[in-house]
């Protein structure tokens, strides 16, 4: 199974907003979605992506090497949002 888009835009919100309720909220999508998203994500790629801090999220190695590409999937689909 690959990814797919909302595993890519929980990943990119919660590692924006260092929250998953957060990010969660700025979706709106409930907590659980969003995590559940991210840990397919996590599964999938083998490592973890976020670090849970009581300061927040921290993204990883892993998560700053694949927030990079993630997070230009995320500004095309907002572009074709747009277009549409």
């Amino acid at each position: 199974m690959g990814v797919n888009l909302h595993q890519i835009l929980a990943f990119n919100a919660a590692a924006k907003h260092r929250s998953f309720s957060r990010a969660a909220e700025a979706l709106g999508v409930t907590q659980s979605s969003v995590t559940q998203n991210i840990a397919k994500f996590e599964a999938i790629v083998g490592a973890y992506l976020l670090e849970r801090r009581l300061s927040g999220l921290v993204l990883t190695p892993a998560g700053r090497r694949i927030h990079r590409v993630t997070e230009e999937i995320g500004l095309l689909q907002t572009q074709l949002e747009a277009r549409i």
